[in-house]
């Protein structure tokens, strides 16, 4: 595929403001529309970077999904023991005043 990084830093803003300025713009003009092109193509991403940050936010959401499971199970394990031991109270005061 293409090597955009490559394209990026291969871009020649003096000689992209000579061929704007020949084709009529004013001088000042070109070399600001040379350097704007310049400095957006600075920000360009390839699909390799993108898949390395989807691939590290892939592990990150396993993660945070292990994560919650385990405080789920936590959780329910808390409301079970909670749930019985109102029961034990329960039958125990029952058995005692009953």
């Amino acid at each position: 595929g293409l090597d955009l990084r490559a394209m990026a830093e291969a871009f020649d803003t003096l000689e992209a403001a000579r061929e704007l300025a020949s084709a009529g713009l004013h001088r000042e003009h070109a070399e600001a529309i040379a350097k704007a092109i310049r400095k957006g193509q600075g920000e360009l991403v390839t699909k390799s970077d993108l898949k390395a940050e989807m691939a590290g936010l892939t592990a990150e959401l396993a993660d945070l999904r292990s994560e919650f499971k385990s405080d789920l199970v936590t959780q329910q394990r808390w409301f079970i023991g909670v749930v019985l031991a109102s029961q034990a109270l329960l039958f125990a005061a029952l058995r005692y005043f009953g």
